[in-house]
Protein backbone atom coordinates (compact mmCIF):
# COMPACT_ATOMS: atom_id res chain seq x y z
CA UNK A 1 0.00 0.00 0.00
CA UNK A 2 2.91 2.64 1.14
CA UNK A 3 4.33 1.57 -2.30
CA UNK A 4 0.66 2.22 -4.34
CA UNK A 5 0.66 5.49 -2.13
CA UNK A 6 4.19 6.94 -3.03
CA UNK A 7 3.28 6.09 -7.09
CA UNK A 8 0.20 8.00 -6.29
CA UNK A 9 2.22 10.55 -5.55
CA UNK A 10 4.83 10.98 -7.76
CA UNK A 11 2.12 10.67 -10.42
CA UNK A 12 -0.07 13.57 -9.10
CA UNK A 13 3.44 15.74 -8.92
CA UNK A 14 3.96 14.61 -12.63
CA UNK A 15 0.46 15.81 -13.38
CA UNK A 16 0.84 19.19 -11.49
CA UNK A 17 4.64 19.60 -13.70
CA UNK A 18 2.88 18.88 -16.83
CA UNK A 19 -0.26 21.64 -15.51
CA UNK A 20 2.11 24.03 -15.00
CA UNK A 21 4.23 23.25 -18.02
CA UNK A 22 0.79 23.74 -20.12
CA UNK A 23 -0.25 26.61 -18.33
CA UNK A 24 3.41 28.44 -18.71
CA UNK A 25 3.16 27.79 -22.44
CA UNK A 26 -0.25 28.87 -22.72
CA UNK A 27 0.79 31.98 -21.12
CA UNK A 28 3.76 32.45 -23.65
CA UNK A 29 1.51 31.78 -26.22
CA UNK A 30 -0.65 34.48 -25.82
CA UNK A 31 2.08 37.25 -24.95
CA UNK A 32 3.42 35.94 -28.11
CA UNK A 33 0.30 36.63 -29.87
CA UNK A 34 1.32 38.94 -32.36
CA UNK A 35 -1.43 40.90 -32.98
CA UNK A 36 -5.74 41.22 -31.58
CA UNK A 37 -6.63 43.17 -34.45
CA UNK A 38 -4.78 42.34 -37.74
CA UNK A 39 -3.05 39.21 -39.30
CA UNK A 40 0.08 38.77 -41.31
CA UNK A 41 -1.19 38.82 -45.01
CA UNK A 42 2.69 39.46 -46.55
CA UNK A 43 5.93 39.57 -46.13
CA UNK A 44 8.65 41.36 -48.83
CA UNK A 45 12.36 41.57 -48.81
CA UNK A 46 13.84 44.61 -49.51
CA UNK A 47 17.72 45.59 -50.03
CA UNK A 48 18.10 48.17 -47.26
CA UNK A 49 15.67 49.13 -44.39
CA UNK A 50 12.31 50.88 -45.26
CA UNK A 51 12.47 54.44 -44.28
CA UNK A 52 9.17 54.91 -45.73
CA UNK A 53 5.60 52.73 -47.16
CA UNK A 54 2.91 54.01 -48.86
CA UNK A 55 -0.02 52.96 -50.76
CA UNK A 56 -1.36 53.81 -54.33
CA UNK A 57 -5.20 55.42 -53.35
CA UNK A 58 -6.27 52.52 -55.33
CA UNK A 59 -5.04 49.92 -53.09
CA UNK A 60 -3.44 47.96 -56.09
CA UNK A 61 0.60 48.92 -54.76
CA UNK A 62 2.59 49.79 -52.04
CA UNK A 63 6.02 50.94 -51.87
CA UNK A 64 8.93 51.02 -49.77
CA UNK A 65 12.12 53.68 -50.02
CA UNK A 66 15.07 53.58 -47.65
CA UNK A 67 19.14 54.59 -47.92
CA UNK A 68 18.78 55.78 -51.81
CA UNK A 69 16.59 52.47 -52.89
CA UNK A 70 12.98 52.76 -54.43
CA UNK A 71 10.68 49.25 -54.52
CA UNK A 72 7.15 48.74 -55.43
CA UNK A 73 4.89 45.93 -55.10
CA UNK A 74 1.96 44.61 -57.03
CA UNK A 75 -0.47 43.93 -53.87
CA UNK A 76 -2.32 41.32 -55.18
CA UNK A 77 0.70 39.50 -56.41
CA UNK A 78 3.66 40.26 -54.37
CA UNK A 79 5.76 40.90 -57.42
CA UNK A 80 8.16 43.74 -57.63
CA UNK A 81 7.36 46.36 -59.99
CA UNK A 82 10.38 48.08 -62.07
CA UNK A 83 11.16 51.80 -61.09
CA UNK A 84 14.02 53.93 -62.71
CA UNK A 85 17.67 53.16 -61.48
CA UNK A 86 17.75 56.72 -59.29
CA UNK A 87 19.31 57.18 -55.37
CA UNK A 88 16.11 58.58 -53.96
CA UNK A 89 16.44 60.62 -50.88
CA UNK A 90 15.00 58.92 -47.77
CA UNK A 91 11.15 59.25 -46.27
CA UNK A 92 10.41 61.71 -49.55
CA UNK A 93 8.13 59.85 -52.06
CA UNK A 94 4.53 60.09 -51.95
CA UNK A 95 1.50 59.29 -54.38
CA UNK A 96 -0.74 62.08 -55.43
CA UNK A 97 -4.32 62.20 -54.26
CA UNK A 98 -5.91 60.60 -57.16
CA UNK A 99 -3.23 57.87 -57.74
CA UNK A 100 -1.22 59.16 -61.23
CA UNK A 101 1.65 60.62 -60.05
CA UNK A 102 4.28 59.36 -57.70
CA UNK A 103 6.67 61.63 -56.44
CA UNK A 104 9.89 61.78 -54.92
CA UNK A 105 13.15 63.35 -54.37
CA UNK A 106 16.66 61.89 -56.52
CA UNK A 107 20.09 63.04 -55.34
CA UNK A 108 22.59 63.08 -57.99
CA UNK A 109 26.35 63.63 -56.95
CA UNK A 110 28.77 65.18 -59.51
CA UNK A 111 32.18 65.54 -58.46
CA UNK A 112 32.11 67.66 -54.55
CA UNK A 113 28.37 68.83 -55.68
CA UNK A 114 24.86 66.86 -54.89
CA UNK A 115 21.81 67.71 -57.11
CA UNK A 116 19.02 67.59 -55.69
CA UNK A 117 15.40 67.21 -57.67
CA UNK A 118 11.88 66.64 -57.16
CA UNK A 119 10.90 64.04 -59.80
CA UNK A 120 7.37 63.41 -60.71
CA UNK A 121 6.81 59.71 -62.56
CA UNK A 122 3.68 58.37 -64.12
CA UNK A 123 2.22 56.13 -61.06
CA UNK A 124 1.82 53.11 -63.76
CA UNK A 125 4.85 52.87 -65.77
CA UNK A 126 7.02 55.08 -63.56
CA UNK A 127 8.52 56.97 -66.38
CA UNK A 128 9.63 60.30 -65.32
CA UNK A 129 7.30 62.80 -66.71
CA UNK A 130 9.35 66.11 -65.11
CA UNK A 131 12.23 67.16 -63.01
CA UNK A 132 12.65 70.28 -61.02
CA UNK A 133 16.26 70.52 -59.50
CA UNK A 134 17.02 72.00 -56.51
CA UNK A 135 13.63 71.22 -54.62
CA UNK A 136 12.96 68.24 -52.55
CA UNK A 137 9.72 66.96 -50.95
CA UNK A 138 9.18 67.35 -47.43
CA UNK A 139 10.06 64.05 -44.95
CA UNK A 140 6.85 62.12 -44.57
CA UNK A 141 4.48 64.63 -46.03
CA UNK A 142 1.00 64.65 -46.84
CA UNK A 143 1.81 67.57 -49.12
CA UNK A 144 -0.54 67.39 -52.33
CA UNK A 145 -3.47 69.78 -52.79
CA UNK A 146 -6.76 67.62 -53.19
CA UNK A 147 -7.15 68.19 -56.39
CA UNK A 148 -3.30 66.86 -57.05
CA UNK A 149 -1.96 69.73 -58.64
CA UNK A 150 -0.04 71.92 -56.08
CA UNK A 151 2.62 70.35 -53.88
CA UNK A 152 4.31 72.03 -50.82
CA UNK A 153 8.48 71.43 -50.61
CA UNK A 154 11.63 72.43 -49.61
CA UNK A 155 13.80 74.90 -51.42
CA UNK A 156 16.90 73.87 -50.83
CA UNK A 157 18.88 77.47 -51.68
CA UNK A 158 15.97 78.76 -48.82
CA UNK A 159 15.79 78.73 -45.10
CA UNK A 160 15.05 75.36 -43.58
CA UNK A 161 11.76 77.24 -41.70
CA UNK A 162 10.25 77.89 -44.85
CA UNK A 163 8.04 75.85 -47.36
CA UNK A 164 7.45 76.48 -51.15
CA UNK A 165 4.24 75.28 -52.75
CA UNK A 166 4.50 74.47 -56.52
CA UNK A 167 2.40 73.99 -59.39
CA UNK A 168 4.02 71.20 -60.34
CA UNK A 169 2.65 71.26 -63.90
CA UNK A 170 3.79 74.23 -64.64
CA UNK A 171 7.00 73.52 -62.67
CA UNK A 172 6.92 76.89 -60.70
CA UNK A 173 6.63 78.44 -57.19
CA UNK A 174 3.07 80.04 -56.29
CA UNK A 175 3.85 80.76 -52.60
CA UNK A 176 6.46 81.08 -49.78
CA UNK A 177 5.62 79.71 -46.20
CA UNK A 178 8.02 81.28 -43.20
CA UNK A 179 7.38 78.94 -40.09
CA UNK A 180 7.63 81.15 -37.06
CA UNK A 181 10.62 81.50 -35.18
CA UNK A 182 9.70 80.03 -31.43
CA UNK A 183 10.14 82.42 -28.57
CA UNK A 184 13.57 81.66 -27.10
CA UNK A 185 14.95 79.95 -29.74
CA UNK A 186 17.60 81.11 -32.86
CA UNK A 187 16.04 79.18 -35.67
CA UNK A 188 13.29 76.75 -36.37
CA UNK A 189 13.01 74.32 -39.07
CA UNK A 190 9.80 72.22 -41.15
CA UNK A 191 10.24 68.53 -40.34
CA UNK A 192 6.40 67.65 -41.33
CA UNK A 193 3.73 69.09 -43.39
CA UNK A 194 0.15 68.23 -44.75
CA UNK A 195 -2.77 69.59 -46.57
CA UNK A 196 -6.56 69.62 -44.87
CA UNK A 197 -8.64 67.51 -46.78
CA UNK A 198 -11.21 70.46 -48.23
CA UNK A 199 -7.66 72.56 -49.09
CA UNK A 200 -8.60 75.30 -47.21
CA UNK A 201 -5.38 74.83 -44.91
CA UNK A 202 -1.48 73.93 -44.88
CA UNK A 203 0.03 72.74 -41.35
CA UNK A 204 3.68 72.35 -40.66
CA UNK A 205 5.22 70.33 -37.62
CA UNK A 206 8.48 72.09 -36.10
CA UNK A 207 12.02 70.88 -34.95
CA UNK A 208 10.75 73.32 -32.01
CA UNK A 209 7.32 71.41 -31.43
CA UNK A 210 5.93 74.03 -32.98
CA UNK A 211 2.76 73.69 -35.15
CA UNK A 212 2.22 76.66 -37.78
CA UNK A 213 -0.76 76.89 -39.81
CA UNK A 214 -1.55 78.59 -43.16
CA UNK A 215 -4.74 79.88 -44.99
CA UNK A 216 -4.97 78.73 -48.62
CA UNK A 217 -6.50 81.61 -49.53
CA UNK A 218 -3.95 84.40 -49.85
CA UNK A 219 -0.85 81.90 -48.07
CA UNK A 220 -0.96 84.13 -44.97
CA UNK A 221 0.41 81.96 -41.62
CA UNK A 222 -2.80 82.35 -39.41
CA UNK A 223 -2.13 80.42 -36.89
CA UNK A 224 1.26 79.50 -34.39
CA UNK A 225 1.38 77.63 -30.78
CA UNK A 226 3.69 75.39 -29.22
CA UNK A 227 1.96 71.64 -29.14
CA UNK A 228 4.65 69.71 -27.91
CA UNK A 229 8.11 69.87 -25.89
CA UNK A 230 9.79 68.35 -29.08
CA UNK A 231 10.51 67.73 -32.17
CA UNK A 232 6.95 66.89 -34.17
CA UNK A 233 7.48 63.35 -35.86
CA UNK A 234 3.98 62.60 -36.99
CA UNK A 235 0.53 64.85 -37.95
CA UNK A 236 -2.83 63.37 -39.29
CA UNK A 237 -6.03 64.84 -40.54
CA UNK A 238 -9.52 63.07 -39.44
CA UNK A 239 -11.01 62.72 -42.82
CA UNK A 240 -13.83 65.10 -42.07
CA UNK A 241 -11.07 67.81 -41.45
CA UNK A 242 -12.35 68.37 -37.93
CA UNK A 243 -9.65 67.29 -36.35
CA UNK A 244 -5.50 67.22 -36.37
CA UNK A 245 -3.78 64.15 -34.59
CA UNK A 246 0.20 65.23 -33.58
CA UNK A 247 2.96 63.03 -32.01
CA UNK A 248 6.50 63.56 -30.76
CA UNK A 249 9.44 62.09 -29.65
CA UNK A 250 8.00 61.23 -26.48
CA UNK A 251 10.69 59.37 -24.19
CA UNK A 252 13.49 60.92 -25.36
CA UNK A 253 15.26 63.35 -23.08
CA UNK A 254 16.56 67.17 -24.77
CA UNK A 255 17.91 70.23 -23.89
CA UNK A 256 16.86 73.62 -24.06
CA UNK A 257 19.62 76.65 -24.43
CA UNK A 258 19.02 79.61 -22.42
CA UNK A 259 21.39 82.44 -24.56
CA UNK A 260 20.88 84.71 -21.64
CA UNK A 261 22.32 82.52 -18.97
CA UNK A 262 24.12 80.28 -21.00
CA UNK A 263 22.94 77.30 -19.11
CA UNK A 264 21.08 74.26 -20.62
CA UNK A 265 18.34 73.05 -18.77
CA UNK A 266 17.63 68.88 -19.65
CA UNK A 267 13.70 68.65 -20.45
CA UNK A 268 11.87 65.14 -20.71
CA UNK A 269 9.82 64.74 -24.04
CA UNK A 270 6.75 62.77 -22.30
CA UNK A 271 4.33 64.62 -24.54
CA UNK A 272 1.12 61.74 -25.62
CA UNK A 273 -0.57 61.85 -28.85
CA UNK A 274 -2.28 65.29 -28.95
CA UNK A 275 -5.96 65.71 -30.92
CA UNK A 276 -6.38 69.48 -31.88
CA UNK A 277 -9.79 71.10 -33.17
CA UNK A 278 -8.63 72.07 -36.34
CA UNK A 279 -11.81 75.27 -35.99
CA UNK A 280 -10.27 76.53 -32.59
CA UNK A 281 -6.51 75.08 -32.25
CA UNK A 282 -7.45 74.17 -28.74
CA UNK A 283 -6.40 70.70 -27.46
CA UNK A 284 -9.58 68.17 -27.41
CA UNK A 285 -7.93 64.72 -26.83
CA UNK A 286 -4.55 63.14 -25.28
CA UNK A 287 -3.91 59.43 -26.35
CA UNK A 288 -1.51 58.05 -23.26
CA UNK A 289 1.73 56.99 -24.88
CA UNK A 290 3.93 59.15 -23.24
CA UNK A 291 7.70 56.49 -23.19
CA UNK A 292 7.68 56.22 -26.70
CA UNK A 293 8.16 57.97 -29.69
CA UNK A 294 5.22 58.30 -31.79
CA UNK A 295 7.13 58.06 -35.54
CA UNK A 296 3.84 57.70 -37.79
CA UNK A 297 0.00 58.30 -37.60
CA UNK A 298 -3.02 57.61 -39.32
CA UNK A 299 -6.70 58.24 -39.01
CA UNK A 300 -9.20 55.37 -39.96
CA UNK A 301 -11.69 56.33 -42.76
CA UNK A 302 -14.28 56.50 -39.75
CA UNK A 303 -12.75 58.95 -38.45
CA UNK A 304 -13.29 57.84 -34.79
CA UNK A 305 -10.02 55.42 -34.60
CA UNK A 306 -6.35 56.39 -35.32
CA UNK A 307 -3.55 54.06 -35.97
CA UNK A 308 0.10 55.16 -34.32
CA UNK A 309 3.74 53.32 -34.73
CA UNK A 310 5.31 53.30 -30.93
CA UNK A 311 9.07 51.94 -31.04
CA UNK A 312 8.32 48.33 -31.42
CA UNK A 313 4.47 48.00 -31.96
CA UNK A 314 1.11 49.30 -34.36
CA UNK A 315 -1.39 50.59 -31.45
CA UNK A 316 -4.85 51.25 -32.51
CA UNK A 317 -7.09 54.11 -30.73
CA UNK A 318 -10.74 55.47 -29.82
CA UNK A 319 -9.99 58.73 -30.01
CA UNK A 320 -12.96 59.92 -28.20
CA UNK A 321 -12.80 57.66 -25.41
CA UNK A 322 -9.18 58.10 -25.38
CA UNK A 323 -8.38 54.25 -25.39
CA UNK A 324 -6.20 51.35 -27.09
CA UNK A 325 -8.43 49.69 -28.66
CA UNK A 326 -5.76 47.16 -30.31
CA UNK A 327 -2.39 46.24 -30.68
CA UNK A 328 -0.24 44.75 -33.44
CA UNK A 329 3.49 43.30 -32.55
CA UNK A 330 5.10 41.66 -35.61
CA UNK A 331 8.79 41.41 -33.98
CA UNK A 332 9.48 44.89 -34.36
CA UNK A 333 12.71 45.96 -32.40
CA UNK A 334 12.43 48.71 -29.81
CA UNK A 335 14.01 52.21 -31.41
CA UNK A 336 12.91 55.17 -33.12
CA UNK A 337 12.33 54.22 -36.39
CA UNK A 338 8.73 51.86 -37.09
CA UNK A 339 6.64 53.30 -39.48
CA UNK A 340 3.55 52.32 -42.26
CA UNK A 341 1.40 53.23 -44.72
CA UNK A 342 -2.52 53.42 -44.21
CA UNK A 343 -4.32 51.96 -47.31
CA UNK A 344 -7.51 54.31 -48.41
CA UNK A 345 -9.52 51.72 -47.17
CA UNK A 346 -8.43 51.50 -43.83
CA UNK A 347 -7.79 47.85 -44.40
CA UNK A 348 -4.45 47.37 -45.04
CA UNK A 349 -1.01 48.23 -43.31
CA UNK A 350 2.36 48.32 -45.04
CA UNK A 351 4.45 48.15 -42.34
CA UNK A 352 8.59 48.92 -42.50
CA UNK A 353 11.11 50.90 -40.52
CA UNK A 354 14.89 51.42 -39.70
CA UNK A 355 16.05 48.57 -37.45
CA UNK A 356 12.74 47.38 -36.63
CA UNK A 357 12.91 43.66 -37.90
CA UNK A 358 15.90 40.70 -38.03
CA UNK A 359 15.93 41.42 -41.81
CA UNK A 360 14.99 43.86 -44.03
CA UNK A 361 11.60 43.46 -45.03
CA UNK A 362 8.09 44.93 -45.76
CA UNK A 363 4.78 43.13 -43.54
CA UNK A 364 1.13 43.76 -45.34
CA UNK A 365 -1.20 43.32 -42.29
CA UNK A 366 -4.98 43.10 -42.69
CA UNK A 367 -7.50 44.47 -40.25
CA UNK A 368 -9.32 42.06 -39.50
CA UNK A 369 -10.99 43.02 -35.77
CA UNK A 370 -13.98 45.22 -34.95
CA UNK A 371 -12.69 48.03 -34.03
CA UNK A 372 -15.47 49.09 -31.63
CA UNK A 373 -14.63 46.47 -29.48
CA UNK A 374 -12.51 47.20 -26.62
CA UNK A 375 -8.66 45.10 -26.20
CA UNK A 376 -6.42 45.54 -23.71
CA UNK A 377 -2.55 45.53 -24.71
CA UNK A 378 -1.13 42.50 -23.55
Amino acid sequence: MKGLSGLASVALRVCGFLFIVGLLLSQAACSNQESDIAQLVRTVKVSKPSMQTAWRPDGKRFLADGFGSLAVWDAATGQQIPTPPMWVDTQSVLYSPDGRLLVLCKLLREGQQTITSVIVLDAEDHHVIREIVGMCPIENGKAFSSDSRLLVVRDLKKDTRMATVLDIAEKKPIAQLVAAIPEGRGGERIERIILSPDGSMVIAGCISGALNVWSTKDWQLIKTFKAHKGWILSMAVSPDGKWLATGSESGGVGGHYDPATRITTEIKYDDPIKIWSTTTWEQVKALPIRDKPTSSLAFMPDGKHLVSANSDRILFWDVQAEKQVGVIKGGFKNGGGLNFALSQDGEYLAVGGIGTFSSAEVQIWQIVGQLNNSFEER
